[in-house]
């Protein structure tokens, strides 16, 4: 989980985000999903993403139909940018971003074993790693709009 300083002043995005992620694994195969939140300084968050539309399965991560698996510690770059999403963030609210590793049942569960959920029947546990390095920088794009006066 990630979350930016409180905005001091009105801020509003509208539009199209785009997360992209630098991660590595020690298994073959993962799922990222990300969430975006508008948090209130009494900590009640409110939901500004549409289940699904930031999902991004590693073998796929080149567009497929083929699949391409991550060689273990390999660091793989995911996009997400089928993301849109409009919120008035108030002075004192901050941006959380949720980074998951799974989103059954909405989205098919990734056995991580490089096999394909209907093919398989075993699933493993794997370790992921989001880089937040200069080497390794992961960042979202966020479609900030000036307001009209």
């Amino acid at each position: 989980m990630f979350e930016t300083a409180p905005f001091r002043k009105e801020t509003e995005i509208i539009g199209r985000v785009t997360i992209e992620l630098a991660a590595s694994a020690l298994v073959p195969d993962f799922d990222l999903w990300a969430q975006l939140y508008d948090v209130a300084p009494d900590g009640t968050a409110w939901n500004l993403s549409t289940p699904g539309t930031a999902v991004q399965r590693a073998s796929y991560r080149a567009g497929g139909p083929e699949r391409k698996p991550v060689a273990p510690g390999e660091t793989v770059r995911l996009r997400m940018d089928r993301l849109v999403t409009a919120n008035r963030f108030l002075p004192g609210h901050r941006l959380r971003v949720v980074i998951t590793p799974a989103f059954a049942p909405v989205f098919s569960v990734n056995p991580q074993t490089g096999g394909l959920e209907f093919d398989s029947d075993s699933v493993r546990a794997g370790e992921i790693r989001l880089g937040h390095s200069a080497a390794r920088s992961s960042w979202i794009v966020l479609p900030v709009v000036t307001p009209v006066d």
